[in-house]
């Protein structure tokens, strides 16, 4: 509790200063803080070490922001369910995510694709309907099977009846469900899961299928009413360049 509230001291702190400060409130956009939101514990994507932010997305947006913009980024992880409200209430300014329905209505997105994710079905070893599991190609198919996802996560709602979802608190929790054979799918990135699955010794027990449930777009969302909403089409430019001058090749290679 202490360092979650040390957390949310810095980002007041931060916000007090730039509106009270006139030192602060005679700088321009690009020389204040941009305050990042992430999931705490999402390997290889974002993950909290000694008080510490790392992973393929904050190395991201720190080329993005503090090597390319010269703006100064506070990166932050939290429950994933709550990095979310942080934004949508206006103490964050962006999220590194796909852009839903439920996200458009406080953020807006870049229109350069950061991260393509390919969500991929798992289950246990060993089941007993492990033919009719690799061959489920719907959401229809789905709904005879005991489900486990993670809070906050966006893919099953709204499609999937609450009743066969068992909702965890994170994906390392989702696996170790799946791993207990207390559900019966576990539907999420490939190179997450299996990142995950090798971290947390748990390759006998789970295996991946070739079923492809769904694609998603991962991008930049800023708030709305954020100062650094304005910015976004010039972080489309700086990320073509990063695609084209390889960096963002190199920034993935070094989380395979």
């Amino acid at each position: 509790m202490r360092f979650i509230l040390s957390k949310y001291s810095m980002i007041f702190f931060y916000l007090l200063a730039t509106l009270f400060c006139p030192f602060f409130s005679s700088y321009s956009t690009a020389q204040e803080a941009i305050i990042m939101a992430y999931g705490h514990n999402y390997r290889p994507f974002s993950w909290e070490e000694n008080e510490k932010m790392m992973g393929l997305q904050i190395d991201i947006v720190r080329e993005i922001f503090e090597k390319r913009m010269g703006i100064p980024v506070i990166n932050q992880g939290y429950p994933w369910k709550r990095a979310q409200m942080l934004v949508a209430q206006g103490i964050a300014d962006g999220l590194f995510t796909v852009d839903t329905p439920d996200r458009q209505k406080y953020a807006q997105a870049g229109e350069e694709t950061l991260i393509t994710i390919n969500n991929t079905l798992y289950t246990y070893k060993n089941h007993k309907s492990i033919d009719k599991i690799k061959k489920i190609d719907s959401f229809e198919g789905l709904k005879n099977y005991r489900i486990v996802d993670y809070i906050g996560g966006s893919w099953s709602k709204d499609k999937l009846k609450e009743s066969n979802i068992y909702r965890v608190s994170e994906i390392g929790s989702a696996l170790e469900f799946l791993s207990k054979k207390r559900a019966d799918i576990f539907i999420q990135s490939a190179r997450i899961t299996d990142y995950n699955i090798k971290k947390l010794g748990l390759s006998d027990k789970i295996i991946k299928t070739d079923v492809i449930f769904s694609t998603e777009h991962h991008q930049l969302l800023i708030r709305k009413d954020s100062k650094f909403s304005a910015i976004l089409p010039r972080v489309d430019e700086v990320v073509r360049e990063m695609k084209r001058d390889g960096t963002m090749q190199a920034i993935f290679h070094k989380y395979q």
